[in-house]
């Protein structure tokens, strides 16, 4: 898929971003005590109209998602702009950051150097060591493909023997 960036749109969005976007990390839900990673998301909201949101999705590569309108009692209906993957939210910062203030480029730049440092999934090539400590090599190692998470196979095939002994066991 080939991706054709106007600079003037982008620049556009960098200064949009700065007055009404966030990136930041959200921890995890009680619902999912689980996951172990912090989820990386960047949020912009708008009240009543969604089409600077659809300009800076067009702007910035269309990546995101736009939900709405979310209705707020007596205010005016709310849209959100959100991006959760890794890859995408880096490579809309990367294409705003000739312009974006140098309090955004920190806010970006730290939020995404901890989400590298705090998440166990963070890219194919980052981890040497699965949480068990099995050495992740070429061939006891696999990436799935769209999110560029390395998991360890001797894991998952100990997870899946087992899931189907559990199985056998109830049927």
């Amino acid at each position: 898929m080939t991706v054709v960036l106007n600079r003037e749109e982008l620049a556009w969005a960098a200064g949009f971003f700065d007055g009404e976007g966030s990136i930041v990390l959200l921890t995890p839900s009680k619902v999912r005590p689980a996951r172990l990673a912090k989820t990386l998301r960047l949020t912009i909201t708008q009240a009543a109209d969604p089409f600077v949101l659809h300009r800076f999705d067009r702007a910035t590569g269309g990546f995101g998602l736009i939900y709405g309108p979310i209705p707020r009692g007596e205010h005016k209906p709310q849209w959100t702009y959100n991006l959760h993957r890794f890859e995408h939210v880096q490579a809309v910062i990367a294409a705003m950051w000739h312009w974006l203030s140098p309090t955004k480029r920190e806010q970006a730049r730290a939020t995404l150097v901890t989400w590298l440092g705090q998440n166990h999934h963070a890219g194919p090539l980052r981890r040497t060591h699965c949480p068990r400590g099995h050495e992740l090599t070429v061939q006891n190692s696999y990436v799935i493909r769209g999110t560029g998470c390395r998991r360890c196979r001797i894991c998952h095939n100990a997870y899946q023997r087992a899931y189907k002994q559990r199985r056998r066991a109830e049927a």
